[in-house]
């Protein structure tokens, strides 16, 4: 069509003169299938073929005379297309070749390849341009899409790209495309029905919406409200050029954009609804076209929403299978750990019993041969055992109800002075034994803390305790309290013999084990039990050391709300 279109031209040019240029016009082009116009030196139609004035909606009548710039260009246009009719009549043969817009009579815009040249008269002056044109709008309708299709592609590939970044995108590419000036494009929620406006806030913005959210929610019978509405209903495309006449139209809410056109076009997996792309406002009244370029759009949107959703879904399972590895490993390592306290308790009740057993039976067996000093001395072993057996019967339980969620704490409020007081009338006979020192720093005296104070108190003789028993004698045993934020911090610190790393792995499970020479024998549970009472509390423990041989410090924070 291009070259019929400029072979025209060259007929027209090598004619004698503008009558018989017009006459060969009239019997041979007016059933050409491109534009075909004269115009004199100030632009007015001299001459066009049929198919120019219908493609412009005009009678051949009404354009004769009339001037082509006034008539049929957009205006911003007219001064520059001015200015190349002159430049072609001085003879510039570059722009034998141009696109630019014309107009029809009812306002449609259409892009135009000419193909321009010159007549001249007789005499050989200069009169008149004559320029062939091409209606090319679909094909640039159709290299538009495919840019805005392209431009889609790099956020629906990029696994960074978020549905914000994709709908933000889908919504530049719609409006260039169809040049309207507001618009939306939404995701419907998979699980609700409601229809999400990723960029709707921004023309809410604009439109001066109060409390505006962007979520459209679904009516009770499934069903959508409004213009915007219908699409999401029907799960087709529609365009209305008049909105307020709209069979699904609702008016226009207070403080909302007028509506000149509006556009609308479904989302589609298949046959589910996963979104809209909505458009209004453009210069010109929408068309069919229009819709067909943004369905492309959509499709592209539509496998954006799949492979995002697809993502999440497939996170989701993996998080499910991670979650449930763990709670399988969990309960295996449960399992162990029961099975190693049942086998640790029982060598650790097997003991004091089997020393209870035998000095019992020596004692039935030799009870007359006994002066009374032995005899005291085997009631002393008896009565440690039984005092051992009690202090792991005691911890036992304790651990027990620890673990099941069983262990309530009477609480109330408590002054750290009367805390302080209570541990050091109870720790010091225990220490002098060593010849040991305590040393209370207190630096929060005024503070009171809502606790349950005999198991706070059992915490901190445990680690008092502790301290003291793998410590030398005659040694410091310091313990410090302190308002941290709003949280009371307790820090006990010895110079006893300290932990290597491993041994900070384990100190807190229940018979850790962890070999220290010529060490006070415990039930083992002691840690584990501060551990879960303070947790109880809502609190954290930990400890601290440089290694063996460099002493310990235990710290642990309550809050105090």
């Amino acid at each position: 069509l291009a070259a019929n279109a400029g072979n025209a031209l060259i007929k027209i040019k090598n004619l004698n003169t503008v009558e018989q240029s017009e006459a060969h016009l009239k019997a041979i082009f007016d059933l050409a299938g491109f534009i075909l116009v004269v115009l004199d030196k100030q632009g007015n139609i001299s001459s066009i073929n049929q198919y120019g004035a219908e493609l412009l909606g005009y009678r051949k009548e009404e354009l004769l005379g009339r001037n082509w710039f006034d008539t049929v260009l957009l205006k911003d246009d007219r001064e520059r297309i001015r200015k190349v009719q002159q430049s072609i009549l001085a003879g510039d043969a570059t722009l034998n070749i141009i696109e630019d817009k014309v107009i029809t009579k009812k306002g449609e815009i259409l892009d135009i390849r000419w193909y321009n040249d010159i007549l001249k008269d007789p005499e050989g002056s200069l009169v008149s341009t004559v320029s062939s044109g091409v209606d090319i709008t679909e094909k640039k309708r159709e290299e538009e899409i495919l840019r805005s299709m392209e431009a889609l592609y790099a956020p629906l590939i990029n696994p960074d790209s978020t549905m914000l970044d994709i709908t933000v995108k889908v919504l530049e590419q719609a409006r260039a495309l169809t040049h309207s000036i507001h618009g939306y494009v939404s995701e419907v929620d998979p699980e609700t029905g409601d229809n999400i406006g990723h960029t709707h806030t921004f023309p809410m913005e604009i439109c001066r919406v109060p409390d505006f959210k962007a979520t459209f929610p679904r009516n009770p019978d499934g069903t959508y409200n409004g213009l915007w509405g219908h699409t999401l209903n029907t799960k087709k495309s529609f365009f209305t050029n008049n909105p307020e006449k709209f069979e699904d139209s609702v008016g226009i809410p207070e403080n909302h954009i007028p509506l000149h056109n509006f556009l609308s076009v479904p989302v589609l997996l298949g046959e589910i609804l996963v979104g809209q792309i909505c458009l209004a406002n453009a210069p010109r009244d929408f068309n069919q076209k229009d819709v067909e370029g943004i369905e492309k759009l959509a499709d592209i949107y539509a496998l954006a929403i799949h492979r995002i959703r697809t993502e999440k879904e497939r996170d989701r399972v993996q998080q499910q299978l991670i979650l449930e590895k763990s709670r399988a490993e969990q309960a295996e390592e449960m399992d162990r750990v029961k099975s190693n306290l049942m086998n640790t308790a029982t060598h650790e009740i097997r003991t004091p019993l089997t020393s209870i057993l035998g000095y019992s039976e020596l004692i039935r067996e030799k009870l007359e041969e006994m002066d009374s000093k032995l005899l005291l001395n085997y009631f002393d072993v008896l009565e440690r055992n039984v005092k051992r057996l009690d202090i792991l019967s005691s911890d036992l339980l304790d651990l027990q109800r620890i673990e099941l969620g069983r262990m309530g704490l009477n609480k109330s409020i408590v002054s750290v002075n009367k805390i302080l007081s209570g541990i050091e009338a109870e720790m010091t006979p225990i220490l002098n034994g060593k010849e040991q020192k305590i040393e209370i720093i207190n630096q929060a005296s005024n503070l009171e803390i809502n606790l349950d104070e005999i198991r706070i108190t059992q915490v901190l003789v445990n680690l008092i305790g502790n301290s003291s028993k793998f410590s030398p004698n005659s040694s410091k045993i310091q313990l410090n309290i302190e308002k941290v934020d709003e949280n009371a911090v307790f820090t006990i610190k010895d110079n006893g013999i300290g932990l290597s790393e491993d041994d900070i792995t384990k100190l807190f499970n229940p018979f850790p084990d962890i070999r220290v020479q010529n060490a006070e024998h415990g039930s083992g549970l002691g840690l584990s039990i501060c551990k879960g009472i303070i947790e109880l509390h809502g609190g954290k423990i930990k400890v601290e050391s440089e290694g063996r041989g460099k002493g310990s410090t235990f710290s642990f924070y309550i809050p105090l709300n």
